[in-house]
Order: C-alpha cells, then sequence, then structure tokens
C-alpha cells in the first residue's frame, strides 16, 4: 500500500515541482503539499503505531484526480484523432494520365499540372479542377454537406472529397501542403493548440485561489497552534484538501476538449478556441 502511494503522490509531486522551477503556483502545489503532509504523518504513526492512517484516504483522493484527468486527455485524444483522420483522407497513391495511359503513382509524385484519373468512389487525391463533362462529389468530410455536389467541365475539385459519379480526369492545381485539406488540418491544429479565454481566465483564478488556500491554510496552522497544537496537522491538512480547485482547473479543459471533438464527430469543426 505504502509503495502504491508512493507511486501516486508521485505523479502529482513531478507537476507540483516543474511549478516551481517556473515560478508558478499551481493547481498541484497544495495537492503535493497536503499528500506529502498526509504520507509522512501516515507512516510516521505506522511506525510509532499511534496516531491516524491516511494512507487509504491518499490513494482514492489521488485516483480521483487521475480520472478526471483521464477523461480530459480522453477528451483531448478523440478531438485530435479528426484531425489524424483527416490528414489520412488523402490516398497514397493516385492514377496518372500518361501518353503511355494510367500509371499509379504515389500521390507525393504528383505535380501541378498532372491529369489524374479518379474513378467512381475513389478520394481526390489533390486540389484541382474537373477535365471532363460532369460528376457528382461527396465534399461530406470538409464541408458537412450530407449531400453530392455536382460538378461541371472547369469547376473546382477538393482533394479529399470522394467521387460519385463516373470515372473523371481532373488536372492537378494544388499539392502537398497547399491544399485544402492541409488548411483545413492546420487550422484545427491550432484550434487544439490554442487555450480559449475562459480556459485562461479560469486557469488566473486558480492560481490566484492557490494562494489563497496557502495563506489560509498557514492562518489555520497559526490558529490552532495557538488555540490546539494537537489538531493543528489535523486542521491544516483539511484546508489543503478540500480546498483543492480541481473542478475549476479540470472542469473548464475538459468540457473544452469534449465540446471540440463532439462537433468534429458531427461535421462542424472548431478553428478558433474562442469560437466557442
Amino acid at each position: 500500500a505504502l509503495g502504491l502511494v508512493v507511486y501516486l503522490v508521485g505523479l502529482i509531486l513531478t507537476g507540483a515541482l516543474r511549478d516551481l522551477r517556473e515560478r508558478s503556483i499551481g493547481m498541484d502545489v497544495p495537492i503535493a503539499l497536503g499528500l506529502v503532509l498526509a504520507c509522512a504523518a501516515s507512516a510516521w504513526n505506522t511506525a510509532t503505531h499511534q496516531g491516524q492512517v491516511y494512507f487509504d484516504s491518499v490513494t482514492m483522493f489521488v485516483f480521483f484526480l487521475l480520472v478526471g484527468r483521464f477523461v480530459e486527455m480522453t477528451s483531448r485524444h478523440q478531438a485530435a484523432s479528426v484531425g489524424e483522420a483527416l490528414a489520412r483522407a488523402r490516398p497514397a497513391a493516385a492514377l496518372r494520365c500518361s501518353s503511355a495511359g494510367p500509371e499509379r503513382v504515389d500521390t507525393a509524385e504528383v505535380a501541378v499540372g498532372d491529369e489524374l484519373l479518379v474513378q467512381h468512389g475513389e478520394v481526390f487525391p489533390s486540389d484541382g479542377v474537373l477535365a471532363d463533362a460532369a460528376t457528382s462529389v461527396d465534399e461530406a468530410l470538409l464541408t458537412g454537406e450530407a449531400r453530392t455536389v455536382p460538378k461541371r467541365t472547369g469547376d473546382a475539385l477538393i482533394g479529399g472529397s470522394i467521387n460519385r459519379g463516373p470515372g473523371v480526369r481532373m488536372r492537378v492545381t494544388a499539392v502537398g501542403e497547399a491544399t485544402t485539406l492541409s488548411a483545413t488540418v492546420r487550422l484545427l491544429e491550432r484550434a487544439l493548440a490554442e487555450r480559449p479565454r475562459f480556459a485562461r481566465l479560469a486557469d488566473a483564478w486558480a492560481r490566484r485561489f492557490t494562494v489563497w488556500i496557502l495563506c489560509g491554510a498557514a492562518a489555520v496552522a497559526a490558529f490552532w497552534i495557538a488555540v490546539d497544537p494537537a489538531r493543528a496537522f489535523e486542521a491544516t491538512l483539511a484546508v489543503l484538501v478540500i480546498t483543492c480547485p480541481c473542478a475549476l482547473s479540470l472542469a473548464t479543459p475538459a468540457a473544452f476538449a469534449a465540446a471540440t471533438s463532439r462537433l468534429a464527430q458531427q461535421g462542424l469543426l472548431v478553428t478558433r478556441a474562442d469560437a466557442i
């Protein structure tokens, strides 16, 4: 049990030490302080066979903290998986038209000006224009529009969209990072990397609240040392644990990540964090 507690506390302590090295007081600082005090007191009381032992409480408290962080990271990974799905939408190979007939080449070898043959149900590998008479295109991955879009000769085609009509030829106008699909992926990655204004506000309040917690704990300790020293440790420990701003610091980013992921699943990509 002691080894488990030491391992769990070490996860929180690492974050607290990182905050202190950066001269910032984050949520992990009062948590780590409370957990270290609880573990130290429990180890001492176990060795001396007297007083209270808090190993079970410490384990349960850290378990709930880690569950909260796991939920947050799961939501972030779900949102990030949308960008990965977009990046994988571009096919690995394409049929390039040449004098000898269509030849299969890697998509990376396709250049601006090439003519590609895209069969029914295949994905357009790059941005371009339609070189044949007509077709219909499924652009739901990028636009969220479920209905196919009719295309005529000379109409723009978006890489990553699907040809729902007969096999057609397209003339490539953009490749690689210059395509609409790549630009969309970059926008989504930017949104995931940004912290929205309300999340930054929550972090600011959490830092202020953490300072108040430490000051309050010091005041409680001073009061009980003067009134009843035997109760000073337990009272101070209770203040550090109960007033942890976990909900404020964890709920805000978790809610944002979950909202971004849910919107992306419904075809709506958030490109600016402050849009929510």
